[in-house]
């Protein structure tokens, strides 16, 4: 339930929030009046931004359009659009309306107007070769921004948005696990004394592992190429039906957002054959005599650490989870290499943290649930133990990396308690501050009541009700958890307090 109550609530915030990409300075300026007929209309925004579904289109006091060629950046700017006037403009109030798609794939559109006040105005106007593009009569300043094919239509309404909103959490959940969870077999389960485990035990964690892996990947998937018409119906305002024509997916393919997803795709697909050909889930085992198995020294000791297939599923993972950044505004905040850094960093221990816990409560437990409660608590004691090591360094650098991007974000108290971005911010702190206490609670006393009773016997029905507390409380970290990516997907769609600063009245 909370799981469907977390992916609802950022459906709805993204329907409702703005994008992030705002006009740092026009050229004319909004509300000015200039005694020289410009030769162009420029934009600047405070990001890059896209011309996919967009444009800048320039009305005369009679309402005919009088912008010439298309809309483009300017040389060297992604971040800076213009487009041509045709000669000889009229005096009057000129309106300017503009499109664009802005860097987390939000489509924005406003206008602005300013006065032409020539000391000597020309006596005629160029209507004639103005009337190919004359705007008819009572043309929406939203519609003329659109491009012509799309003018006429009916909007997308919020189903796009809502449906968008949705995939991204589902994205963002998927990729987290996929990650964590092959960090969790390869640096917690297969060296906590794989050597001593019961054959059983290793072929249950593989089999569930692998169930999960696949449903991780399939919702990574689908949540990519369902976003791609998604975005589109968003980006062109068109109805979800119609997003699915290959002109629109074709322009969505085109665009920032496009590529990266593609890239995610392709990921996706090598991944996949990482795991069909290296079996990360499948522990490698050695001979040991069979007292051995029996011997708390031999279950309790690491077996080496697979470094070739650890660094190769991190590249992989690491790789998936830029992706998410490159998508969005990591990369668009100055100063952008460390913005993209501190992200990147923040994802992976968010994923060894939240693949970890999920590979603790829905792998690992259950996997050694049809063993008797001695033997139990004598495996589980140290993949509990190298989890818990993995989980305190991951909180740490999610600490270190969130605190560095929540101040590139807000960078004032103000900004913090008095803007929907930092109070947003603020919910999200008291989420983990109560996942960081429930991880307290099982670091400091349900781990070590399970080390004690792996080493002693007459503690072996001690350590099993730890087990269970143990389960129930990782369970209650997961569902938290996913409150957290919830409030963090409704963080991507709010404009930071900082993206404000510096702009322009008026615009």
């Amino acid at each position: 339930m909370l799981l469907g109550l977390a992916a609802l609530a950022v459906a709805l915030w993204a329907a409702a929030v703005g994008a992030h990409s705002l006009v740092r300075s026009t050229d004319p300026k909004a509300g000015s009046t200039v005694q020289k007929a410009p030769a162009a209309v420029v934009i600047r925004f405070n990001e890059p931004v896209e011309l996919a579904f967009g444009g800048i289109q320039v009305l005369d006091p009679d309402r005919r359009r009088v912008d010439a060629g298309k809309t483009r950046h300017s040389p060297g700017r992604r971040d800076t659009i213009r487009v041509g006037l045709a000669p000889d403009l009229a005096n009057g109030q000129y309106t300017v309306v503009w499109r664009i798609v802005a860097a987390d794939g939000h489509p924005r559109s406003s206008r602005f107007r300013f006065r032409l006040d020539q000391p000597a105005p020309p006596t005629t106007t160029s209507s004639g070769a103005h009337a190919a593009t004359t705007a008819p009569p009572g043309t929406r300043a939203a519609d003329a921004a659109m491009p012509p094919e799309q003018q006429g239509q009916a909007g997308a309404g919020t189903l796009p948005a809502v449906l968008l909103g949705a995939t991204r959490w589902v994205l963002f959940a998927s990729l987290l696990v996929l990650t964590g969870l092959g960090v969790f077999a390869l640096a917690v389960w297969r060296p906590a004394g794989s050597a001593a485990r019961p054959a059983e035990l290793d072929q249950a964690f593989e089999r569930r592992w692998g169930r999960l892996i696949r449903w991780a990947w399939a919702a990574a998937v689908v949540a990519s190429v369902a976003a791609l018409p998604f975005q589109g119906a968003v980006a062109a305002d068109v109805r979800p039906g119609e997003a699915f024509s290959g002109e629109v997916l074709g322009a969505v393919l085109g665009t920032r957002f496009g590529l990266v997803t593609l890239a995610r795709l392709a990921l996706l697909v090598v991944l996949a054959a990482a795991v069909l050909a290296g079996r990360p889930g499948r522990a490698r085992r050695t001979l040991v005599r069979a007292d051995a198995r029996r011997s708390l020294g031999a279950a309790a000791a690491p077996a080496a650490l697979p470094v070739g297939p650890l660094v190769a599923w991190t590249i992989l993972g690491v790789a998936l989870l830029a992706t998410v950044g490159l998508a969005g505004h990591a990369g668009t905040t100055s100063p952008v290499a460390l913005g993209m850094a501190a992200d990147l960093l923040h994802l992976s221990g968010l994923a060894c943290w939240l693949g970890g816990l999920v590979g603790l409560v829905a792998v690992a437990l259950p996997a050694a649930r049809g063993a008797g409660d001695r033997e139990r608590v004598t495996v589980l004691a140290p993949v509990v133990s190298r989890f818990s090591n993995l989980a305190v360094a991951s909180v740490a650098v999610i600490a270190g990396t969130g605190t560095v991007r929540a101040w590139m974000e807000v960078r004032t108290l103000e900004g913090l308690t008095g803007d929907a971005y930092g109070i947003t911010l603020l919910v999200k702190l008291a989420v983990v501050a109560c996942l960081l206490t429930l991880g307290a609670v099982n670091n400091r006393w349900t781990k070590p009541r399970i080390q004690r009773a792996a080493e002693a016997a007459e503690l072996t029905g001690q350590g099993a009700s730890a087990l269970g507390t143990l389960r129930r409380l990782v369970l209650l970290e997961v569902l938290l958890a996913a409150v957290v990516l919830a409030v963090a997907a409704t963080l991507v769609n709010l404009q930071p307090p900082h993206v404000g600063m510096g702009m322009e009245a008026g615009q």
